[in-house]
């Protein structure tokens, strides 16, 4: 099952964004970043809505709530992907393999 840390982590990567950056733009020592990632520790509701705000994405999204919709991030803009009906594995996989593909063709997309 995803954890709270797994989604935080997945945005994150989405974004193409890592912890120190995230640091910057919130002002969250990158320690407490990493231990929100890793299930050591656990945001507060506002923190929560901030790293959801940064990362283009719902709280709901960020604790694990089912959605008939996943965002997926294409650069500045914010697309939507019909995932109902799928496995939350499916959708898992989805998000991951999307995730990839944003690595593989970082710096190459045509604008």
């Amino acid at each position: 099952m995803k954890t709270l840390g797994d989604s935080l982590r997945n945005a994150r990567e989405v974004k193409n964004l890592t912890q120190k950056e995230v640091s910057k733009k919130t002002g969250i020592n990158n320690k407490t970043i990493s231990n929100y990632e890793n299930d050591v520790s656990l945001p507060d509701p506002i923190t929560l809505k901030t790293f959801a705000d940064i990362y283009e994405t719902s709280v709901d999204y960020l604790l694990g709530r089912p959605q008939n919709k996943k965002n997926v991030f294409d650069g500045e803009d914010k697309k939507s992907l019909d995932v109902s009906g799928l496995p939350d594995e499916a959708i898992k996989q989805a998000e991951e393999y999307i995730g990839l593909l944003r690595l593989k063709y970082k710096g190459n997309a045509s604008k």
